[in-house]
C-alpha cells in the first residue's frame, strides 16, 4: 500500500496549498475593518456600496434595484463615502 504525503493528497483532492500566513492575516484584518465600517452605515447606503463596489454594477442598474433617482443615488453614495472615511 502506497502512502501519500499531505501535499499530494491535497493536490489530488483539488485543494490549493495554504496561503501565506501573513497575507491571510492581513486579508482578515482588512475584511474586519470593512465590515465594521459597513455596519455603521444605514441600510440604503450599505446596499448602494455593496452593489457598486462588490457587485460592480453601474449607477443606472443600482438606481433600478434600489428604486431611487440618479440624484438620490449620488446623495446616498456621497454620504456613505463621508461616513466611511
Amino acid at each position: 500500500m502506497r502512502s501519500s504525503s499531505p501535499d499530494s493528497t491535497a493536490k489530488a483532492n483539488g485543494a490549493r496549498p495554504p496561503a501565506d500566513l501573513e497575507q491571510l492575516m492581513f486579508s482578515k484584518e482588512i475584511g474586519e475593518l470593512i465590515r465594521g465600517c459597513m455596519d455603521g452605515l444605514p441600510v440604503n447606503q450599505r446596499e448602494a456600496f455593496v452593489l457598486r463596489e462588490v457587485e460592480g454594477l453601474g449607477t443606472g442598474e443600482i438606481c433600478k434595484i434600489l428604486a431611487v433617482s440618479v440624484t438620490n443615488f449620488w446623495s446616498v453614495d456621497a454620504s456613505s463615502s463621508r461616513q466611511a472615511a
